[in-house]
């Protein structure tokens, strides 16, 4: 018996061979686990027993924690909208007024005919844009604007087609604007320039008027374009064979050919004589107009 207890061959045997047969078993059953495993999952680190990483579980719930505050912030907004309507909605904002200025020749019940702005409703409902459209359609309307004034007022603002003619059409009278597009007829004339000696053809509103025979149109407007532009105001025109007769007032008249009237005009010289008359009161007699801008006044 050695002293050193050195182990006995016996042992030392037994030991290596048990340490072989782990070894070999722990090969074995590797062999069993990475058969087990499914086609194409070898290098993806999910192998069977093993736990999964925590780093997908806290993506889980970061993606339901956006979720959640993603329909917080839609409940959020929808609670401040509804709000704000409800804010907007109670009867504080009633309208109360409507105010339509610039008509001359349509009365506020004609502005407003056909369009949504009235009292009682809500200032908000009413659609400006919209309302603009619908009034603007109107045959006598040039341009508007619709503005709200808080907290219950709505404005109307129309700039009207200007009735620049008028001319005698059966037992009525037929207006135009300064494009020769019929306004209106009326039973009774307007406070613009008639002019004589025009017959038309079918009226249609909102076309423009033709005139049968030889009649100059074209000549007509411009003539009295150039009186508005000239701060001028004929009662009525006639113009036939070139030549023009004008009256201002019921017994002062301006008689000339068409160029030297509308030189005289451009010129101010004939609104310089009109003035004059005016200053020394006289109303009555014929201006007449030459060329070079001459003009002379019998009674």
């Amino acid at each position: 018996m050695d002293d050193g207890m050195n182990p006995a061959p016996w042992q030392t045997a037994n030991q290596t061979e048990y340490g072989h047969r782990t070894a070999d078993r722990q090969e074995s059953e590797t062999e069993q686990v990475q058969g087990n495993i499914p086609p194409g999952r070898e290098d993806s680190g999910e192998r069977q027993g093993e736990p999964r990483p925590a780093g997908k579980k806290k993506k889980r719930r970061k993606k339901r924690k956006k979720s959640k505050n993603y329909l917080l912030r839609i409940f959020i907004v929808l609670a401040v909208a509804a709000a704000i309507v409800g804010v907007l909605h109670v009867d504080y904002f009633t309208v109360a007024e409507v105010t339509v200025t610039g008509n001359e020749y349509m009365t506020q019940e004609q502005v407003l005919k056909g369009t949504k702005i009235k009292t009682g409703r809500n200032i908000f409902d009413v659609h400006v844009l919209w309302e603009e459209h619908r009034i603007k359609s109107k045959k006598y309307v040039d341009d508007v604007d619709v503005s709200r004034e808080l907290p219950d007022r709505i404005i109307v603002s129309v700039t009207e087609k200007k009735g620049m003619a008028q001319f005698k059409h059966g037992t009525k009278y037929v207006v135009t604007d300064n494009d020769g597009n019929a306004l209106e007829v009326v039973k009774n004339p307007r406070n613009i320039t008639l002019v004589n000696g025009v017959s038309l053809k079918s009226v249609t509103a909102g076309k423009k008027v033709e005139a049968s025979g030889n009649a100059d149109l074209g000549k007509v407007y411009k003539l009295l374009a150039a009186m508005d532009d000239g701060d001028l105001y004929f009662k009525s025109v006639t113009l036939e064979n070139g030549r023009v007769t004008a009256y201002i007032y019921d017994e002062l008249k301006v008689v000339g050919s068409y160029g030297n009237l509308m030189d005289s005009i451009k010129s101010e010289t004939l609104k310089t004589v009109v003035y004059d008359l005016y200053q020394k009161g006289k109303n009555k007699g014929t201006i007449k107009v030459s060329g070079g801008n001459y003009c002379s006044f019998t009674e």
